[in-house]
């Protein structure tokens, strides 16, 4: 009896259906939606009137996804809303440096296969001594974007990981953990029509 070496192929199929059959696809708006995303079976999902949040499971982090205004339709007025958003990380600081807003790309990138827009990520917070890792580090890991399929219609997503908490409580692989399962369901950004 001869055994053969499954091919790459079957593997990452088979990997594909595992993660397949772990993740629930969501839309957003509720009503009249315009994109799904996949998330984790686990994660809990709550839908407000122009927003759509998650929060994965065992974690301290939520990802959010808003329509915004038709104020924003182009790519200025995108910048200026992320610009705005990225504007509250540098609030409330004690000591006397006052850190300064992360610039916003002037090129759009790709947001999931068919999206795009513009994306930052950074931390924030007064910096904090954990122990356990044996590091400073700022304690809010965010991400900031504004995405279109379309050039005429602007969602933005917001995500927000409490690094300092999920070290101290649940392990220091724990926010590269959010971060990956945040990266996936940005990933899986799927137009409706």
């Amino acid at each position: 009896m001869s055994l053969r070496k499954p091919s790459f192929a079957l593997v990452v199929g088979w990997f594909a259906m595992v993660g397949a059959a772990q993740a629930e696809t969501v839309s957003f708006p509720k009503e009249n939606p315009a994109f799904t995303v996949d998330v984790p079976k686990d994660a809990q999902v709550k839908y407000d009137s122009d927003r759509l949040s998650i929060r994965l499971a065992n974690h301290f982090g939520n990802i959010t996804f808003s329509a915004l205004p038709d104020k924003v339709h182009d790519d200025a007025s995108a910048r200026a809303e992320l610009a705005g958003r990225l504007s509250t990380y540098t609030m409330n600081y004690s000591g006397l440096e006052k850190p300064v807003a992360p610039e916003v790309p002037m090129e759009r990138r790709a947001i999931g296969p068919k999206a795009h827009g513009f994306l930052v990520e950074g931390a924030a917070g007064n910096y904090a001594w954990i122990e356990k890792t044996q590091e400073q580090v700022q304690p809010t890991h965010y991400l900031a974007a504004v995405f279109t399929f379309d050039d005429a219609k602007y969602f933005s997503i917001h995500s927000e990981d409490d690094v300092k908490m999920e070290a101290l409580l649940k392990g220091e692989n724990q926010a590269a953990d959010f971060w990956g399962q945040r990266s996936r369901i940005i990933e899986s950004i799927k137009p409706v029509r």
